[in-house]
């Protein structure tokens, strides 16, 4: 993989995206010592260079979410904002009818944006706050049936201060066999 690095078309191709996102998988599933996140690193640096279409369905876009979401672990468990700048990586929030997977994909690059609106270091004000509360309200809004939840309690059932929201997708009970 590192000779793919010196080369400009190399940096450009699918499958090393895909292996450096692989990689620092593996680095956070064996979890030996001290994490460098260098995958991590490595990753939004593809990612950066890479024009990512998110409409389409491809390794680079598949890498790209499961980057994404790796990004974001990281950053919650770090209290950091993302290392990918969410406002060049070509991502258009746009809220129309589409699979649940693309729907699901929008509300992990709102949860991205959530999170560097509370650990990045972009003034916090009320207006920012509420315009990322719209776009979340409206993800709400304009979900498809598949993640609206059949049960819903302010409070958790034990008394928790998070609500329980039971969901119920019908790939939970579909079987093959």
């Amino acid at each position: 993989m590192i000779p793919q690095l010196r080369d400009e078309t190399g940096i450009l191709d699918d499958a090393l995206l895909a292996a450096t996102v692989l990689l620092r998988m593996y680095e956070i599933m064996k979890g030996m010592g001290e994490d460098h996140q260098y995958h991590l690193w490595g990753a939004s640096s593809l990612v950066s260079i890479q024009k990512i279409n998110v409409n389409t369905r491809n390794l680079r876009h598949t890498a790209f979410w499961a980057f994404l979401r790796q990004d974001v672990t990281i950053a919650l468990a770090t209290n950091n904002p993302t290392k990918l700048n969410l406002e060049d990586c070509g991502v258009e929030l746009e809220f129309t009818e589409v699979d649940d997977d693309i729907w699901t994909n929008r509300m992990t690059f709102l949860l991205a944006k959530t999170v560097n609106f509370c650990f990045g270091p972009v003034e916090k004000t009320m207006e920012r706050w509420t315009q990322l509360k719209g776009e979340v309200d409206l993800w709400k809004e304009r979900a498809p049936a598949s993640f609206k939840p059949f049960y819903t309690q302010p409070q958790g059932l034990h008394g928790e201060p998070f609500p329980a929201i039971w969901l119920l997708f019908p790939w939970h009970s579909w079987c093959p066999f």
